[in-house]
């Protein structure tokens, strides 16, 4: 069912780009600036920046990286296909 809303959703997507819905956005061109912290309650901002600026980096984010990292070097891991049948 989440496969049909994700290709409803993709075709909508490129329709909108054909059409040029998404040309002259603003800050188009620009990388995005993730530093917002509006997400994180004020009350736990200064504690997110002092973890942020001495190098912090949360589990989570070290097992996804470790994770692309395996991801990337498995096709090479594993010559073929053929060798597990």
């Amino acid at each position: 069912m989440l496969e049909a809303f994700d290709l409803i959703a993709r075709r909508r997507i490129e329709e909108a780009m054909e059409r040029g819905e998404f040309d002259d956005l603003p800050g188009q061109g620009r990388p995005l600036d993730f530093s917002d912290e509006a997400h994180i309650p004020p009350e736990q901002r200064v504690a997110y920046r002092v973890l942020k600026n001495s190098g912090y980096v949360p589990e989570g984010v070290l097992l996804r990286r470790r994770l692309a990292e395996l991801e990337r070097r498995a096709p090479r891991a594993i010559p073929s296909r053929r060798r597990w049948c």
